[in-house]
Parts: C-alpha cells; structure tokens; sequence
C-alpha cells in the first residue's frame, strides 16, 4: 500500500508542474483528472483492483487537503483486461476524450508496453505500477515512462542471490510464456554463469499466461527426480535472515523461533510495528524427534508406505 500512495504522491507533484502549465484548460474549481488503466477481469485483476484500490485512497486525501491548486482530482479508470491493444486504445481515449494529465496502473507486461507507446506519442506521463518487465524502462523506455517497482532484471537477481548461497544444484522451471517469465528465467541463468555456479536444469516447463492447467508440467518436474534436492535439505544449515538456521532432517521443520512484543505505532512507519520483541527459540517449542517419529508411526500404523523421515 505505502509503494502506490507514494507514486500518487509524486504524481501529486506532477500535477503541480503540468496545471502550472495548462492552467487555462480548466475553469477554477474543475477537476483535473487522471487516467488509470489495468486488467480488471482478467489474470491480474486482484493486483489491479489493489492498486486502484491504493490510487483512489490517495486520491481522496489529496482532495481532503484541498486538491491542486484548488482543484479536486478525479481518478477515471478503464479496464483493458489483458489485451494490450485494449490498453493502448484506453489511453488515447482518455488522452483525447477526458484530458488526463497522467495514465496510472498497468498490467502484464505486453499491456503496459503497449499503454506506454501510447504515451510516449501522446508525450504524457505513464507511472506503472503493475508489470515490472525491464524492457518497459530500458528497451521500450522513453522520456514518459516510470516504474515504482523493483524490473524483472532486479527481481530475478535477488531470487538468484539468496539460491547462489545454498548448496542447491540442480533446478527445474515453471513459468507463464511471455515477456516477464522469460526474462526472470533468462536473467537468473546469466547471473549464475557470470559466478561460474555449476546447476543443472531437470526440466524447463512455460505455460500460456492464465492457465491453471500445470498438470503436464509437473510430471516433468517429477521426472526430473527431485527428490534428491529435497533429501538434501534435511538437514541442511544456513545463514539466513533469522540467523544460524537449520531444516531438521525427521521432520523437515526449520528451527524458526517464535516473536511476541507489543504492538506499537510509530510516525516513521505506515503499520504497526512490534516493540520490546521477546524470541522463543525453536528448541524451547517443537517436538522432540522421537515424539515426532511416534506419532507420524500412529498415523500411518498398518501401513507399509511409512515414510521414515
């Protein structure tokens, strides 16, 4: 929530430096009125009925303080589904029928590349929220473009970092077929081979975007016996975020400790903080092994499928 009121916050700005400039264009008291175009009934509605959600929340305080420059601004939306030349069709009707300032929102990835080609020929600004391909700032950027969110290329890097530093070699891929899960999977191979990491991919699986069919895929997966990368992590030991961690080989449960404080707001953070932080320590809290492997005994009691650990 704090990332997308802080882009209608600096869209606030913007608003400043353009009514300056096309004052004339509306009357006192008329509101200035900013596009929001997204995928409201297709595969990424639930982000974008958030992120519109966010929009006109920050949209309402602007107008409880007054507006800009005495004017009210007006949030109009349209939905584009995930048709990207829906998208680019919406945004040069509200640039030419509503006279938006501003196009706010975004889609996958093809969707906000098409909006934002529409804004670069109509030379109004388009702020993305939703989508987060690199090429929408680097290969397709342009003066009209900005994104408030980490591009794909940043993304994808932090998911290699944090495996680069585990013992895992082998690896298989699930991924939509398109722009952005190509470019997860393409920048997480390359930085692997820059570190000269030797992985293996088992299998490599790419789906149409929206389907929910992954049946064929995960048979691939299997195939790709990965059932020794999760043997490996029994008892497995890391530095993690929470410290000096470790995976229990019977049971598979990490040694997560439990935190109890006092819940507490803070003017420096936008939700509640907990303060005065008391840890539990997982070995003061789960199941000794042996209690672990007498009641997984008792559940499967007559079975020779048993699993050992």
């Amino acid at each position: 929530m704090k990332q997308h009121t802080t882009s209608l916050n600096l869209l606030l700005l913007l608003f400043v430096a353009v009514f300056s400039v096309k004052s004339a264009a509306w009357g006192e008291g008329s509101p200035i009125k900013i596009g929001f175009v997204g995928d409201f009934s297709s595969v990424s509605q639930a982000y974008t009925k958030n992120a519109f959600n966010v929009a006109q929340f920050a949209v309402d305080e602007i107008n409880s303080q007054g507006g800009v420059l005495g004017n009210p601004v007006q949030l109009v939306h349209r939905d584009g589904a995930n048709d990207p030349a829906l998208h680019y069709r919406h945004v040069v009707a509200l640039a030419r029928e509503e006279n938006v300032v501003a196009v706010f929102g975004g889609a996958s990835s093809p969707c906000v590349i098409k909006a934002s080609a529409a804004c670069k020929e109509l030379k109004i600004p388009y702020l993305v929220s939703i989508g987060n391909s690199q090429s929408i700032v680097v290969e397709n950027g342009h003066p009209y473009v900005c994104l408030f969110e980490p591009n794909s290329r940043m993304e994808s890097l932090g998911f290699s970092i944090f495996p680069s530093l585990m013992p895992w070699k082998r690896y298989a891929w699930i991924g939509p077929d398109y722009a952005w899960g190509r470019g997860i999977m393409g920048f997480f191979k390359q930085y692997f081979e820059e570190i000269g990491s030797p992985i293996t991919w088992t299998a490599e699986c790419w789906h149409p975007l929206g389907d929910k069919d992954y049946e064929a895929a995960i048979q691939k997966v299997i195939a790709g016996q990965p059932a020794a990368v999760a043997g490996a992590l029994r008892g497995l030991t890391f530095t993690g975020l929470r410290g000096e961690s470790v995976i229990r080989a019977v049971d598979g449960q990490m040694n997560c400790p439990s935190f109890f404080g006092r819940l507490t707001y803070l003017p420096d953070y936008p939700v509640a903080i907990i303060a005065s932080v008391i840890e539990i320590p997982a070995e003061k809290t789960w199941l000794p092994e042996e209690e672990v492997i007498r009641k997984r005994a008792e559940r499967y009691e007559g079975n020779d499928s048993m699993p050992l650990t």
